[in-house]
């Protein structure tokens, strides 16, 4: 069965006083800190794990998804590497939602299997 292993807390920003920052002028400061204020804020990072197989992974990632409530979210993205227990995951549980290719971690697969071997 799996099972949360562990919750992050929630973003706590850095107080700007204690970083150091380099002398801007007021445009420049003001068009990085709008930047700043676009850019989206992780709140929660949730992680599931499990001695089970794959196969039983699917019902508490639903679960979890629905209790943080992504059925909410206008934008979402289902990340897997190239492993096929992954996107059977995707295709059996979550197929409203867009898939995306971790590139670089099936890369490393690759590169990875096309190492000579020392015989």
């Amino acid at each position: 069965m799996a099972e949360i292993a562990g919750t992050a807390a929630l973003f706590v920003p850095v107080p700007k006083s204690s970083i150091e920052q380099p002398a801007q002028d007021s445009s420049a400061q003001a068009d990085a800190d709008a930047q700043k204020d676009d850019a989206p804020k992780r709140l929660v990072q949730t992680c599931l794990s499990s001695f089970d197989n794959s196969k039983g992974l699917g019902l508490p990632m639903i679960r979890e998804a629905k209790r943080r409530c992504l059925d909410q979210v206008a934008h979402k993205a289902f990340i897997g590497d190239g492993l096929p227990a992954n996107w059977a995951i995707w295709k059996n549980n979550f197929r409203d939602i867009v898939p995306i290719l971790d590139f670089m971690l099936a890369l490393e697969y690759h590169c990875t299997a096309a190492k000579p071997t020392n015989s």
